[in-house]
């Protein structure tokens, strides 16, 4: 029977965890915790030029494929007409992010997937299922612990603004 309490004690201390969370005391960035309480009115079509707007169109286009095939397609319109450069990969990611409000949470999981290092697991320095360590030592210093591998949470919050700030998409069907 321990186990089974122990393992109780545990989902206990993750919902008191869930209890007390608060935009507050989340990991979001501040302009993202003061987008969710104050949204941007103006919708997403007016924050672009019509480079950023090229270069977003190609991110999303080329889509799940590599940062080379981005490159590829940049260079060849660079070359095409060099007086109006297409924006970097990098600059795209950060202006979409600033754009839609979404960014990543990024919290720490055991190596084997086991658990992630959060609520009761947040200050452990290895694994309770397997013993993997949890920090990578020597990505590691004495006042930045790294972890061997992480996850990435995209809160619900920063997408559904998003969402609504874009204009409704219309389908024509034409028989």
């Amino acid at each position: 029977m321990e186990p089974k309490i122990h393992e109780l004690k545990i989902a206990q201390q993750f919902i008191e965890s869930l209890k007390n969370a608060t935009l507050d005391n989340s990991k979001l960035d501040d302009w993202v915790r003061e987008w969710l309480r104050n949204p941007p009115t103006n919708t997403v079509d007016d924050m672009l030029d019509p480079i950023l707007r090229l270069s977003i169109d190609i991110y999303l286009a080329v889509g799940n494929t590599s940062l080379e095939t981005y490159n590829s397609v940049r260079n060849a319109l660079i070359r095409y007409n060099p007086a109006e450069p297409i924006l970097s990969y990098d600059i795209v990611k950060r202006n979409i992010t600033k754009i839609s409000g979404v960014t990543p949470i990024q919290e720490d999981m055991c190596v084997n997937t086991c658990i992630a290092f959060t609520g009761p697991f947040s200050e452990l320095d290895m694994c309770p299922e397997c013993a993997e360590p949890h920090y990578d030592p020597q990505k590691s210093q004495a006042d930045k612990k790294i972890g061997r591998r992480q996850f990435y949470t995209l809160p619900i919050g920063p997408q559904l603004q998003a969402l609504w700030r874009s204009p409704p998409v219309v389908v024509v069907v034409i028989d």
